[in-house]
C-alpha cells in the first residue's frame, strides 16, 4: 500500500503535491518548529504546516525538484520520522486506529509501572527514614539501595522515550520537551547516586548526603500520566473526523451480468448501476434510477429531517437509505464522492493554521534552548549566591526549571481548537477549508448575498394567485389548467402544475384534450368545448382574452412590483386567472437577517436579477442596502468598495458559477451545499445545511477564537509565572523553593488542561 501511495506522490502529472503526512517522534511544539523549519529551507516546497496537535504536518511541494523520500531523509536528519501519508482506504483507517491503540495501552503500561515504583520510593523516602533512626545505619543504606533499585524500572522502562529522543536529538544538536524531562529526572537522579556510593566522603567535603531518586521518578512518572491523559483527549478532539471517516462504506452491490455482486467501494466505476437496501449507507455518488426515497442526510448537512429524492436527482454519498432498496448510476469514483472529498476538507483544514498561530510557532522555536540556559543560570546563581545547603538547592531549583516548561500547551493551544472545532461544524453541516477563515469571520462586518439559490430556494413557484371567475367555477379550472401545464417542460408550466395538483381534489379528472405550446408565450387547450389558454399577456392579447376592468388594477400593481413572472388563465374568452410566479424566500432568511443584524453585522444583496425582483426580495428579508442587474465582476468591485467603506473584512455568500469572483474577492467566501463545484472550490467554507448555518458560522468563529485565546492565554502565564517560581524567585522573601515533583506535575497538568479546554468546543457549537 505505501509503495503504491509514494508512486503516486512521486510521479504526480501537475508536479505540484499536496499532502498530509504523519510525523513521528514529535513531542511538544519546539519539534513542530523544527520539523516545519526543516522542509521550509527547500526551496522545492512550497508551504509546510505541522499540527502538534495530531502529529502530522500538510506539504505542497513540486515534485520536480525534489522527491516524497529527499522530505524523508530530510526530517530524518532533524530527528524525526516522515511517514507516507495513509492510502484513503477503510484498512488504513483501521490500521491507524490500531496503532493509536497500541500506543495508548504501552503508554498506561508504563504509566502503571512508573507509578507504582515511584510509590514506593516516595514511600521509602519520606516515611521510613523517621522509623529507621532507632536502627543501625546499615538500615540506611539499605533504604537507599532499595530506593535506587526501585527508581530503574522507571528510568529505564518509563523513561525509555524521554532519553532515547533526548539522546537522538542531542547527536544532531537539537533539543526538545523530551530534553528538558530526560535532563531534569537523569540529574535528579544521577545527583542521588553519590549518596549511596559515597557518603562519607560526601560528608568529608562538607556536603550533607541526599537521595533524589524519588523526584527523578516521580518526574517521569507525572510526564507519562500527564502525555497519557494528553493522547487520550487528543483522540477525543479527533473523534468527529473519525466519525466522517466511519461513514464511508466499504462495500457496495454492483449489478454485473444480471444479478448485484458485492465489490470493493474503490472498484465502483462511474456508470455503474448500484443497489442500496433499506438502512444502508450510500456507498458513492450517484443519480437515483427510479421512483422516490427518503435519505437521512443529518451527517454531511447537520440537519435532522429526511430529505426525499426523486428519479434523476443526484444522491451524495454517506447518507442512508431509510426506505425500500433502490437503484443507483454511479456518477464518481469512490475517491472523489462527496463523503470523500469532506474528509479531505476537513483533514486539510485541521492542518491548516490560523494567523493567531504565529506568535506561539515563533515563541515555541526558541522555547527549549531558553529553557535551558535559564536552568544553567539558576544553578549557578544558586551556587553563587545559596545558602547552607547550595548543592542541593542549585540542583532542586535547576531540575525544577527543566520540568516545569512545557512548550506542550503552547504547541497545543490552537491546534487542538482547530481540530475539534472544525470536526464539529462538520458534523454541523459546516465544511472548513482552512481555519485562517474561522479567525478572519469572527472580525466580519459585512456579509453579502447572493440571490437565486441562496436567499431563494433556487427554482420557480407560485407566489400568489387571483381568481375572477364564480367561486364554484375554481375547482374545474385549477383541474384544467392542471391538466394542460403538465403537458409542457417549461419550468414555469412545471412548478404552476405542482401547484395545482397539491391543492385540487386527487379523485377528480380531467377529461381528454389537445395542447399546443406556443414558443416563448404559453400554451392553448382544447377539453371538448372548453379552450384554455394558458401563458404571458402577450398570449392574451393574440388569442383575444378579455379582460374585466376590475382585474387591470390588479395586474397593474404585480407587473409593476416586479415580485416574479405572471401566467394569465384564460377561459372561453375571458380571464379567469392570474398567477405570480418566481423564486421563492427561503423560511430562514429573514430570522438569519435579523440576527445578522443584531450582531452588528450589515447585510448586503447583490444579484443580477432585475431591480423589481431583488426589491422584493430584499424587503421580504429586511435588506436595506440592494443592488440589482449586477455582473459577477461587479459583485468583486461591490466587495471592495464595501471593504473600503467598513474598514472590517467582508463574508462573501453565494452557490453559483457568477459568484465565484465576488467569492475569490471576498476575505471569506463560503459557497451553499448543493450549489456550483466552482463556487464550493473557490469558497473557504462550504454550508451544507444552507444558508442559517451563516449564524452559526459566528457562534463557531467566535467560540473558537475564544477557546484560542483562552489557550494560549494559559500557556504563556503557565511558563511566565512557573519558570521564575521554579528558579526560586520566592526563596528570598518566603523561604519557598519548588519541589521537582510539584513542578513535573503542573507540567503535565498545564497540556492536559489546554486540550479539555478545547473539548469544550463541542458543547458550544
Amino acid at each position: 500500500m505505501s509503495t503504491s501511495v509514494e508512486n503516486d506522490i512521486n510521479n504526480s502529472a501537475a508536479g505540484q503535491v499536496h499532502i498530509q503526512a504523519p510525523v513521528d517522534g514529535m513531542s511538544c511544539a519546539s519539534c513542530a518548529s523544527a520539523v516545519e523549519t526543516t522542509l521550509r529551507t527547500q526551496s522545492a516546497v512550497r508551504t509546510a504546516n505541522v499540527n502538534f496537535a495530531d502529529r502530522s504536518v500538510t506539504i505542497d511541494f513540486d515534485a520536480e525538484q525534489t522527491s516524497f523520500g529527499r522530505l524523508q531523509e530530510l526530517v530524518s536528519d532533524a530527528g524525526y520520522t516522515l511517514l507516507l501519508p495513509p492510502a484513503p482506504s477503510a484498512e488504513s483507517t483501521d490500521a491507524q486506529q490500531t496503532r493509536d491503540e497500541r500506543r495508548l495501552r504501552e503508554l498506561r503500561r508504563k504509566v502503571f509501572v512508573s507509578a507504582a515504583c515511584a510509590a514506593v520510593v516516595m514511600f521509602l523516602a519520606t516515611f521510613l527514614p523517621h522509623l529507621a533512626e532507632s536502627f543501625a545505619s546499615r538500615w540506611s543504606g539499605a533504604l537507599a539501595w532499595a530506593q535506587l533499585l526501585l527508581s530503574l524500572p522507571v528510568m529505564i522502562y518509563g523513561g525509555s522515550e524521554f532519553f532515547g529522543r533526548a539522546f537522538q536529538l542531542a547527536r544532531r544538536f537539537h533539543a526538545n520537551m523530551d530534553t528538558l524531562v530526560a535532563l531534569g529526572a537523569g540529574a535528579a537522579w544521577l545527583a542521588g547516586l553519590p549518596a549511596v556510593f559515597a557518603p562519607d566522603w560526601l560528608l568529608s567535603i562538607g556536603i550533607a548526603p541526599h537521595l533524589y531518586f524519588e523526584a527523578a521518578a516521580l518526574i517521569i512518572a507525572l510526564v507519562l500520566l500527564g502525555r497519557l491523559l494528553e493522547e487520550r483527549a487528543r483522540h477525543r478532539a479527533s473523534a468527529s473526523l473519525k466519525s466522517l471517516i466511519s461513514l464511508r462504506p466499504d462495500t457496495a452491490l454492483v449489478l454485473s451480468g444480471g444479478d448485484f455482486v458485492e465489490r470493493s467501494t474503490a472498484e465502483v466505476l462511474p456508470g455503474d448501476v448500484v443497489r442500496v437496501r433499506a438502512g444502508e449507507r450510500v456507498p458513492v455518488d450517484g443519480e437515483l434510477l427510479e421512483g422516490s426515497a427518503l435519505f437521512d442526510e443529518s451527517a454531511l448537512t447537520g440537519e435532522s429531517m429526511p430529505v426525499e429524492r426523486t428519479a434523476g436527482q443526484l444522491i451524495p454519498s454517506g447518507v442512508v437509505n431509510l426506505q425500500s432498496a433502490l437503484k443507483m448510476r454511479a456518477t464518481r469514483l469512490a475517491a472523489d464522492s462527496s463523503i470523500e472529498r469532506i474528509i479531505r476538507m476537513v483533514r486539510d483544514a485541521q492542518g491548516s493554521k490560523p494567523p493567531v498561530q504565529r506568535l506561539a510557532d515563533r515563541v515555541a522555536s526558541i522555547f527549549v534552548p531558553a529553557v535551558l540556559v535559564i536552568a544553567i543560570l539558576t544553578f549557578a546563581a544558586w551556587m553563587i549566591f545559596g545558602g547552607t545547603a547550595v548543592l542541593t538547592d542549585a540542583i532542586v531549583a535547576a531540575v525544577s526549571v527543566l520540568v516545569i516548561a512545557c512548550p506542550c500547551a503552547l504547541g497545543l493551544a490552537v491546534p487542538t481548537a482547530v481540530m475539534v472545532s472544525v470536526g464539529r461544524a462538520a458534523e454541523r453541516g459546516i465544511l472548513v477549508r482552512d481555519s485562517a477563515a474561522l479567525e478572519i469571520a469572527g472580525k466580519v462586518r459585512t456579509v453579502v448575498f447572493d440571490k437565486t439559490g441562496t436567499l431563494t430556494v433556487g427554482k420557480p413557484a407560485v407566489l400568489s394567485e387571483e381568481w375572477f371567475v364564480a367561486d364554484e367555477e375554481v375547482p374545474r379550472l385549477r383541474m384544467l389548467t392542471a391538466a394542460a401545464e403538465q403537458r409542457s417542460t417549461h419550468p414555469l408550466a412545471q412548478a404552476l402544475s405542482e401547484h395545482l395538483l397539491a391543492v385540487i381534489d386527487s379523485a377528480a379528472t380531467a377529461p381528454d384534450g389537445s395542447v399546443n405550446e406556443v414558443r416563448g408565450r404559453g400554451l392553448i387547450a382544447e377539453f371538448g368545448d372548453i379552450k384554455l389558454v394558458v401563458g404571458n399577456r402577450a398570449l392574451m392579447e393574440d388569442e383575444s382574452i378579455a379582460i374585466a376592468d376590475s382585474a387591470r388594477p390588479r395586474i397593474a400593481e404585480l407587473e409593476t412590483g416586479g415580485s416574479g413572472s405572471l401566467v394569465f388563465v384564460g377561459c372561453d374568452g375571458r380571464l379567469a386567472a392570474i398567477f405570480s410566479l418566481g423564486d421563492a424566500v427561503l423560511p430562514e432568511a429573514p430570522d438569519l437577517i435579523k440576527s445578522l443584524r443584531e450582531r452588528g453585522v450589515l447585510p448586503v444583496l447583490a444579484s443580477g436579477d432585475t431591480p423589481g425582483a431583488v426589491r422584493s426580495l430584499a424587503e421580504a428579508v429586511g435588506i436595506e442596502e440592494y443592488y440589482a442587474q449586477v455582473s459577477p465582476e461587479g459583485k468583486a468591485e461591490i466587495i471592495e468598495e464595501l471593504r473600503r467603506r467598513t474598514g472590517a473584512p467582508v463574508l462573501m455568500v453565494g452557490d453559483g458559477i457568477n459568484d465565484a469572483p465576488a467569492l475569490a474577492a471576498a476575505d471569506v467566501a463560503a459557497a451553499i451545499g448543493g450549489g456550483t463545484d466552482v463556487a464550493a472550490e473557490t469558497a473557504a467554507i462550504t454550508l451544507n445545511s444552507g444558508v442559517a448555518a451563516v449564524d452559526r458560522l459566528f457562534n463557531l468563529s467566535h467560540a473558537t477564537m475564544r477557546t484560542m485565546h483562552q489557550n494560549l492565554f494559559w500557556a504563556f502565564i503557565y511558563n511566565v509565572i512557573g519558570i521564575p517560581i521554579a528558579a526560586g524567585v520566592l526563596y528570598p522573601a518566603f523561604g519557598f523553593l519548588l519541589s521537582p515533583m510539584i513542578a513535573s506535575a503542573a507540567m503535565a497538568f498545564s497540556s492536559v488542561s489546554v486540550v479539555f479546554n478545547s473539548l469544550r468546543l463541542r458543547s458550544k457549537i
